[in-house]
């Protein structure tokens, strides 16, 4: 059963009413019936208009008068007169919202149009680089067919490519970081009573501007850790040989809060002991948790994850399996691409970057390993890793 939208009039429709307004016409979960102004032609008043919403100068606002049917009203002229008067007439479970919490509202909306505003920016010079680079390599490569010697610069070029969007998303993204925490300071100080006790129905808008918040946080740490990951050469510096099942065990135990919340059954499956690899521990906590974390929220109650160590000749295997929604065959070329999710992915779990399998495919090249997935679809996935096994030569008898 769909979600009764929200009602909302507003009062003032200058220019602060006029971008609320614009950026309320934009939210699938609310409906602006009412937009009153003494001025005709005020901005909000066109818009209004142009959009079929219910335009009045009539500032005793008889459509206000006891209509239950009003969930929230904005009132944005600042006038305390105003104010009082729709205290008055307004229902008494209708919601009136002030100058002062307008302009916080109007400051978090202006904040999210102008990383809307950086964020599109950042997409259009990014596609457009790579569509420029591609037909410069598509024309390359007609070249090169009896050009050997040209190969070499070819991969240069790629690199450079890679290298120059990879710094264009860390800038990028540090660039989103200061307004981004600003939206997340003024939803804190909304939901904590900073400006006193919130109305019924502006809380939940709050709520969800701050559960909104709280995904594009994780995703921004996402692409600055991929980020990150990509202009580093190798992971020799923090590489140490390490027990795999040490490892293991703590990347489960730290998970079994999450299985146990989503009704999944979470086990770990040693078979084979004091397995030796040499890996750097953070790097490989992470490739793991991604893993782990996939197959939990992608596996419906009832099921078991399952988390296994083995040994094959002289690798080692680690693998993670469901019993979840399962991978087409021809998406399966595509899931450790960048920002790809399928769309059974993304009906199962609505949030997510499509950055996580990027990420653990990036540490397992880091490391040399390989990573791999088989699954079908209805009846669950397994992800393996492959690792060689670091064996201490045997002390000689004296």
């Amino acid at each position: 059963m769909a979600r009764r939208k929200d009602i909302v009039a507003i009062v003032g429709a200058g220019k602060g009413g006029c971008m609320i307004l614009e950026m309320l016409l934009r939210s699938p979960s609310v409906e602006v019936r009412y937009v009153y102004d003494s001025d005709p032609e005020a901005p909000g008043m066109v818009l209004a208009g142009k959009h079929g919403v219910i335009c009045s100068t009539n500032t005793t606002f008889p459509e206000l008068w006891g209509n239950k049917k009003i969930s929230v009203i904005l009132e944005v002229t600042g006038s305390e007169a105003v104010f009082r008067a729709l205290g008055g007439i307004k229902a008494q479970a209708t919601s009136l919202i002030g100058a002062w919490g307008n302009r916080l509202l109007f400051d978090m909306l202006a904040s999210e149009n102008r990383m809307r505003a950086r964020l599109e920016e950042y997409q259009g010079k990014l596609e457009e680089l790579v569509t420029q680079r591609t037909k410069e390599l598509q024309h390359t490569n007609v070249e090169l067919t009896n050009k050997v010697t040209q190969l070499a610069e070819v991969n240069r070029k790629i690199e450079e490519l890679s290298r120059h969007k990879t710094q264009y998303l860390l800038r990028s993204t540090h660039q989103l970081k200061a307004p981004f925490a600003a939206i997340q300071s003024y939803t804190d100080l909304l939901l904590g009573g900073y400006a006193g006790e919130l109305p019924g129905q502006a809380k939940g808008v709050v709520e969800r501007i701050k559960q909104r918040c709280d995904t594009l946080s994780t995703a921004i740490h996402e692409m600055l850790q991929l980020a990150s990951l990509q202009t580093e050469e190798s992971s020799d510096a923090n590489m140490r040989v390490q027990n795999l099942n040490v490892l293991l065990r703590e990347v489960v135990k730290d998970h079994q809060v999450l299985a146990d919340a989503a009704g999944v059954t979470l086990e770990l499956r040693q078979e084979a002991r004091n397995v030796r690899a040499r890996y750097c521990r953070a790097r490989m906590h992470t490739l793991f948790e991604v893993l782990i974390k996939n197959a939990i929220d992608y596996s419906p109650a009832g099921t078991t994850v399952t988390v296994s160590v083995s040994r094959k000749d002289r690798q080692a295997v680690v693998q993670v399996r469901d019993r979840g929604i399962g991978i087409r065959p021809d998406a399966k070329k595509k899931i450790f691409s960048e920002f790809y999710r399928t769309n059974e992915a993304a009906a199962k779990v609505s949030e997510g970057s499509g950055l996580g399998l990027a990420i653990a495919a990036e540490i397992a090249q880091l490391h040399g390993f390989t990573i791999r997935v088989r699954s079908t679809v209805g009846r669950g996935s397994t992800f393996s890793v492959s690792m060689p096994v670091h064996t201490q030569p045997r002390k000689r008898k004296a």
